[in-house]
């Protein structure tokens, strides 16, 4: 997988726990959600157990909403462990409450 500005896949713990810590940030909007995707596929399929943290967030719309909630399921399908956290500014945390999206950001 080619780098990315949007993601980073790092692992971590012990070998045979096969975790990895994805940091998802910037830009995640309708533009960078297909890359995005691809990035969570491949972790999904390399991975055991994937610890999701959205931050430094520039931008966030309803498809990238939208991929989390598809990760969670496609994680649960394949019987992955999968957490999600989410440091929003102020203002973005509160659209994203008023919109009634904030348990999907968070696990």
């Amino acid at each position: 997988m080619k780098a990315s500005k949007h993601v980073t896949i790092t692992p971590y713990g012990k070998k045979k726990e096969n975790k990895a810590k994805m940091v998802v940030e910037k830009e995640l909007t309708i533009y960078t959600v297909l890359e995005i995707k691809e990035h969570f596929l491949e972790a999904i399929n390399q991975y055991n157990e994937l610890d999701v943290q959205i931050k430094n967030v520039e931008n966030i719309d309803l498809s990238f909403i939208q991929l989390i909630e598809s990760l969670r399921k496609t994680a649960e399908e394949y019987d992955k462990k999968i957490s999600i956290s989410a440091e929003l500014m102020d203002e973005t945390q509160t659209l994203v409450d008023n919109a009634g999206f904030d348990p999907i950001l968070r696990t």
